[in-house]
């Protein structure tokens, strides 16, 4: 894998998650799809969030930017 794409994948990330999310919180995610040969796809990836902010009464307790790593590693 070359920096180009790592570059690249890290800026579409970044650019979904906005300026409020930490960029090593992004980076994180990059690596995630990344790791596992997966191209990003930013619609999956704001459904991801989405559900997420709906499950606030739900199962996942913790963090919601950790809660977001836990259900893209489930997936």
């Amino acid at each position: 894998m070359d920096s180009k794409h790592i570059e690249q994948t890290f800026s579409e990330v970044s650019k979904t998650t906005g300026w409020a999310v930490d960029k090593r919180i992004s980076l994180a995610v990059t690596n995630i799809y990344l790791g596992r040969g997966q191209k990003f796809d930013a619609r999956l990836h704001t459904e991801a969030v989405n559900v997420i902010k709906k499950m606030k009464d739900g199962h996942l307790h913790c963090d919601p930017i950790y809660s977001m790593l836990q259900l893209l590693l489930w997936c």
